[in-house]
């Protein structure tokens, strides 16, 4: 079972069933969802996200770094949370995932990581209906 069948059991289907250009295109609406919607600013992710829309795909190495840059910031997030600045460990939390939806969608080749990211970016912002929402809105225009 991946995670996102528990917020959205249908996108299991739909991400099963689409092309790759179709994948891309819902990836690339789902991370620029949850860059903005988190409100992360960081070059490194910047620069990742227009190699994704750009390429497709972020080299494995570069995903890497995502992945580091992610644990990076839910290390601020824990921190945050025990020393009870609530709103800031949210910031961190909802950061850390668009970042981690971001590597994640980097590896396009992988439905299971397109799944992944698609659920990394519901959790990145305020409301999960948000992502899911743009997933099927992308998804129709096929």
């Amino acid at each position: 079972m991946n995670r996102i069948e528990t917020i959205a059991p249908e996108i299991v289907d739909l991400i099963d069933r689409a092309s790759l250009l179709l994948r891309h295109k819902i990836l690339v609406g789902v991370c620029a969802t949850a860059i903005e919607g988190s409100g992360i600013e960081h070059d490194i992710v910047s620069s990742m996200f227009n190699e994704f829309q750009r390429n497709g795909v972020i080299l494995a190495r570069m995903r890497k770094i995502l992945q580091e840059l992610a644990n990076e910031f839910d290390e601020k997030y824990f921190d945050f949370q025990d020393s009870g600045a609530g709103e800031l460990a949210l910031q961190r939390f909802r950061q850390a995932r668009a970042i981690a939806a971001l590597a994640f969608a980097g590896d396009n080749s992988n439905k299971t990581s397109a799944l992944d990211a698609i659920y990394e970016a519901a959790m990145a912002v305020s409301d999960s209906q948000i992502v899911i929402d743009k997933v099927h809105a992308i998804s129709s225009t096929q």
